[in-house]
């Protein structure tokens, strides 16, 4: 009987422990690690940047609000309609108007139903501590971003303004 009998048994091909494999693997390697933190870097860059852009341009459109009521003097519901009719351009889903003690004089959501009533909104309450605030969150495949800023007229504190936008990315 003829048998015959190859001592090669080594792959043909691809040899896993050779040297060039074995860089090969560890370039690989290191380009999915730099590609990963780019992307991650990248994407924290652009959060930051338009958030810092977003807070920006929303606490611009407060304090213009703001300075437009206050040189109106009294804050009441006939300042606040002059006023608003001044600044309509704002482009806001929600704009609020309320005193010091946070009771509103102007909803744009709920013009007749919900005025006189107290807006207790986190961004109000701290607005009317004399702090401006900005919040952003993503929500439903939409930007939802609130903004609110204190009216001062001759330095005493009369109200605050509240703005709330909605914005589709891309």
């Amino acid at each position: 009987a003829l048998v015959i009998t190859s001592k090669n048994n080594k792959l043909h091909g691809l040899q896993f422990r050779s040297a060039q494999f074995r860089y090969a693997m560890i370039y690989v390697a290191i380009t999915f690690l730099a590609l990963l933190f780019l992307n991650i870097y990248n994407a924290q860059i652009n959060e930051e940047i338009f958030s810092s852009s977003k807070k920006t341009s929303m606490l611009e459109k407060c304090k213009l609000a703001s300075v437009a009521i206050a040189e109106l003097g009294a804050l009441n519901a006939n300042t606040a309609q002059q006023a608003v009719s001044v600044f309509e351009d704002l482009n806001a889903a929600r704009l609020v108007i309320t005193d010091e003690s946070s009771l509103a004089i102007y909803d744009s959501l709920n013009m007749a139903t919900e005025l006189n009533q107290y807006v207790l909104f986190p961004e109000i309450i701290s607005a009317l501590d004399g702090n401006d605030v900005f919040y952003w969150r993503f929500q439903d495949s939409m930007i939802r971003s609130t903004a609110a800023t204190p009216v001062y007229s001759q330095g005493i504190l009369i109200g605050c303004i509240y703005i709330a936008v909605k914005s589709i990315p891309g």
